[in-house]
C-alpha cells in the first residue's frame, strides 16, 4: 500500500523521530547549479539526509556517504534516454559497477542537449544493475519525451521484474505527473520512493522518503518492501522555471 501526501514535510507530525531522505539530487559533478558540499550543507540544516544522484559520476555519491547516511547512487541513462536511479548497499559496489559499466561508456550526443546517456539499451542496464544487487527505482515516469518511461515501461511489462519502486513525487514534475507517477505505482503494484530531484540546493527537501529505519541496509529492504512514506511538494512555477533553466543551462553542448 503507498503512503504517498501532497505537502512539506514539516507539516506532517507523525514524521518526527522518522530518517527524512532526499533520495535524488544534482550536484556540479554533472547538472546542478551548486557544489556537493553546499548541498549537504543545506540538507544538514533542514535536518534531512541526502544522495547526490549525478548523471553517469560518482563523486557527490562518494562526498554525500563521507559526510553522513547517504546511500551509495547514481542517475544513468540508457541509449534510448530513459532515465534511472541505481543504489547500492555500499559504495564498493557502486565503485565496482561504475568502473565496469558506466565510464567510458557515453554515448557522443548529435544535439544541441547533453542526455547523458549511455551506450547501454534500457534492458541492458537493468540486468547489469541487478547482477550488481542495485535497487532500481524510476524516476519521473510521466517526464516530457524523449524521458517518459512510463510509457515505454507500459509497452515492456516484462521490465517490471527488474524494477523495485516507482517515483511518485518528483519536485521538479508538475501534480498532474506525480499523480499519473502513483498512478503507474499503484497498476504495477510497486513500491515508491518521493525526492526533490533539486538542480539548486535551496529546493533540496522540497520531496522526501521516510523511514523507521536508519540504516542503507534496512532503508534499501524497507524500499522494496514498502515500508515509507512519501511526502512532498511541487516546486511554484516560477522555481520550476528556474530549476528547468538552470538544468538546460547545464546541459547546453557548446
Amino acid at each position: 500500500m503507498l503512503n504517498v501526501h501532497f505537502g512539506h514535510y514539516s507539516q506532517f507530525e507523525n514524521l518526527k523521530g522518522m530518517t527524512l531522505l532526499d533520495m535524488h539530487s544534482h550536484s556540479t559533478f554533472s547538472d546542478g547549479r551548486d557544489k556537493a558540499e553546499k548541498c549537504l550543507k543545506r540538507a544538514k540544516k533542514l535536518g534531512l539526509n541526502l544522495c547526490l544522484t549525478d548523471h553517469n559520476v560518482i563523486s557527490g555519491s562518494k562526498i554525500a556517504c563521507e559526510s553522513g547516511l547517504s546511500i551509495p547512487s547514481i542517475e544513468v541513462t540508457s541509449s534510448e534516454a530513459y532515465d534511472f536511479l541505481f543504489y547500492f548497499y555500499t559504495f564498493a559496489d557502486l565503485e565496482d559497477f561504475y568502473q565496469k559499466w558506466i565510464k567510458g561508456h557515453r554515448m557522443v550526443e548529435h544535439s544541441f542537449l547533453n542526455y547523458y546517456r549511455l551506450r547501454w539499451s534500457a534492458e541492458e542496464l537493468l540486468k547489469k544493475a541487478k547482477d550488481h544487487q542495485a535497487v532500481v527505482i524510476l524516476p519521473h515516469p510521466d517526464a516530457i519525451p524523449p524521458k517518459n518511461s512510463g510509457i515505454f515501461i507500459e509497452g515492456n511489462k516484462h521490465f517490471l521484474k527488474n524494477i523495485d519502486a516507482i517515483e511518485v513525487i518528483n519536485s521538479t514534475m508538475s501534480e498532474a505527473s506525480n499523480i499519473k507517477a502513483v498512478d503507474y505505482a499503484r497498476k504495477w503494484k510497486k513500491p515508491a520512493i518521493g525526492c526533490s530531484d533539486a538542480h539548486l540546493s535551496r529546493f533540496i527537501g522540497a520531496g522526501v522518503t521516510a523511514f523507521e529505519s536508519d540504516t542503507v541496509e534496512t532503508i534499501l529492504e524497507d524500499i522494496k518492501k514498502g515500508r515509507n512514506l512519501i511526502v512532498g511538494n511541487n516546486l511554484k512555477f516560477f522555481h520550476k522555471v528556474q530549476s528547468h533553466m538552470t538544468v538546460i543551462k547545464n546541459n547546453l553542448r557548446w
